[in-house]
């Protein structure tokens, strides 16, 4: 799936439970994206339980559109 927009909502494929969307920051900008094993990185912002914001980099293949 891909390529992604900031602030799409996704959810990864490997866990279910994880749902959030791309996060504003610069890392998420096309000049600024991470590729490791030519794979595109995004920074993923995810509510927790305790309603915190976590911040995860999720490779492109294991993310989904919901």
């Amino acid at each position: 799936m891909g390529p992604f927009n900031i602030n799409d909502e996704v959810k990864v494929i490997s866990n279910n439970k994880l749902k959030g969307h791309i996060w504003d920051c610069y890392m998420n900008y096309p000049e600024n994206i991470e590729v490791i094993d030519n794979e595109k990185m995004y920074v993923v912002a995810w509510n927790s339980r305790s309603k915190m914001v976590q911040f995860n980099s999720v490779k492109e293949s294991d993310l989904t559109l919901m």
